[in-house]
């Protein structure tokens, strides 16, 4: 055992084991395992490891199994390594191999402690979206076309289906759950059968992968005592109004908004006691859909109820207010800001079987505080954080510029903006190469374990 690791588990033992308020936090998961490993169908916590990296790089685990040898024993289930990681300076890494016996999902040691705890369970439950989730494969979160569905009145319909959640969520009796879950199924399939299906299916997608996740870190911080967490603070969630938020279209109209409908569906189903829908959801279906054999209504009932809504005063008055919200879509504009900025767009192409045609599942994990939704995926600029791997490939990448392509069948892809790229500290020119990745040489990119993929390099192209 290294000399610092021995003094700090000296110190601890003379301390009385004292244990961070971090510590302290993950020690509030083993005491509540047998809760926890209730809120999803085969999601247990007990079984997986969690933990976070303080400002030295030392790994802290929480679980009831305990790793390799190389940690130490605090108490409550919490195990701190021998090790130090200074090269992990992001903020997330998901089901992270940190030695043979150990998988874990780590964040950095943020404040406050309690807030980190839900943040954890969030992430780790879309690491085990990856892993058991037969479906996992939520589009990436790309511009939107609503075709020529009216904008204000589309504005004025998602204000309906929040409100129409907010109230079954707090209703009373199943019966009137039920009634205002009929309400809510008919205005929302009249909604999607009238948008393009790309809408509609990415909305779905993301729905129930974020929703779901949202939902089990909110029960995960119900049970740890956490505040404002639960019905609550989904409902509060269900009441912004997105659409006049300071961002771009798609992040007004989609992505925030089903972070919370996806939590307030999973939760309307576990209100109401709805049929094996974890997992059903789980085997590929998404949150909405669990719901449609419980609507005891015709397509032909669900059009009328809807319609009644629409020639409702309280529907004429949201149409009318959203007739005055602004919508710029100028996220080309915004992107090409600054792609101008570089003048390489490297595309590394990861295939979707190794040689021996075994599948490969790339997965990846990003934090930025910008994204810009344009026709082939989601742009990041200045990425805070992006950590793919699979089995054969673990990278990251740090303050550069990317797109990340939207999900499609076959291999993945990641498009790289730099003003320098090299082989082996030779500049690689214009052209299409195959090599291991771990000899390109990008800034803002380091590999730890890089298979052959396919590299294309170009002249930047502004985005029309």
């Amino acid at each position: 055992m290294k000399k610092a690791c021995l003094f700090i588990l000296i110190i601890s033992v003379l301390a009385g084991c004292q244990l961070t308020t971090h510590q302290k936090s993950l020690g509030q998961i083993n005491q509540n395992y047998d809760r926890l490993n209730d809120i999803w169908d085969g999601y247990e916590l007990s079984e997986r490891y969690l933990g976070y990296l303080d400002s030295r790089g030392a790994l802290h685990l929480v679980s009831e199994n305990a790793p390799d040898s190389g940690f130490s024993q605090l108490e409550n289930g919490v195990w701190l390594s021998d090790a130090r990681y200074e090269d992990l300076t992001g903020w997330i890494y998901v089901n992270r191999q940190f030695s043979p016996l150990v998988t874990a999902s780590v964040t950095r040691a943020l404040d406050p402690p309690h807030q980190m705890l839900t943040f954890l369970v969030h992430e780790d439950f879309h690491g085990y979206q990856r892993t058991d989730f037969e479906n996992e494969s939520v589009s990436t979160l790309s511009a939107l076309d609503i075709g020529d569905f009216e904008l204000a009145r589309l504005i004025a319909l998602l204000r309906i289906e929040r409100a129409l959640l907010d109230q079954a969520l707090g209703a009373p009796t199943n019966e009137l759950k039920f009634q205002l879950l009929t309400a809510y199924m008919s205005v929302r399939h009249w909604r999607m059968a009238r948008l393009p299906t790309e809408f509609v299916r990415q909305e779905k997608a993301i729905e129930t992968t974020e929703g779901t996740a949202e939902w089990v870190g909110r029960e995960a911080a119900e049970i740890l005592g956490i505040p404002v967490v639960g019905v609550p603070s989904i409902s509060h969630g269900l009441k912004m109004n997105f659409e006049e938020a300071d961002e771009n279209f798609a992040a007004r109209l989609v992505n925030k908004r089903v972070y919370h409908t996806g939590a307030a569906l999973a939760e309307l189903a576990d209100q109401l006691d709805i049929p094996d829908w974890q997992n059903r959801i789980k085997a590929g279906e998404n949150v909405l859909d669990i719901f449609s054999d419980q609507v005891a209504m015709s397509p032909a009932e669900m059009e009328r109820v809807a319609e009644e809504f629409f020639t409702s005063k309280e529907f004429q008055d949201l149409y009318e207010a959203a007739k005055s919200i602004e919508f710029d879509d100028s996220s080309a504009a915004e992107a090409n800001e600054w792609v101008s900025r570089y003048r390489w767009q490297v595309t590394l192409t990861f295939p979707s079987a190794d040689s021996a045609g075994n599948p490969q599942k790339l997965t990846t994990t990003s934090m930025s505080r910008v994204e810009i939704p344009i026709t082939r995926g989601i742009f990041l600029p200045m990425v805070m954080q992006l950590n793919f791997e699979s089995e054969n490939y673990q990278g990251e990448l740090r303050g550069a510029t990317l797109i990340l392509p939207s999900k499609q069948d076959g291999p993945r892809q990641i498009v790289i903006y730099t003003n320098r790229v090299e082989r082996s500290g030779a500049n690689l020119p214009v052209g299409n190469y195959e090599f291991p990745l771990e000899e390109i040489e990008i800034p803002r990119m380091n590999v730890s374990n890089g298979g052959v993929v396919n590299v294309q390099v170009e002249e930047v192209v502004l985005f029309e």
